[in-house]
């Protein structure tokens, strides 16, 4: 077997290193992925809960004013 020289050696380990380095990163990158897909799925949910009681609202709204018309009295 050939023996390699220090810097062959040192470029070696430093590869070795930089690999590790991006494993991790990778790591981190998925779970910060992870939480950010939490969030979103939270905020969807909430928007999707929003959109529901508007709807529900404006329905109530629809059976209390004349014709549907909001903030017009009869006079006008």
């Amino acid at each position: 077997m050939e023996q390699l020289t220090e810097q062959e050696a040192s470029f070696r380990q430093i590869g070795l290193e930089f690999r590790n380095l991006c494993d991790h990163l990778r790591e981190e990158l998925d779970e910060f992925t992870n939480v950010v897909r939490a969030i979103i799925i939270k905020r969807n949910d909430k928007i999707t809960d929003l959109e529901r009681e508007i709807s529900q609202l404006k329905d109530a709204l629809m059976k209390v004013t004349p014709k549907g018309r909001v903030g017009q009295s009869k006079s006008d």
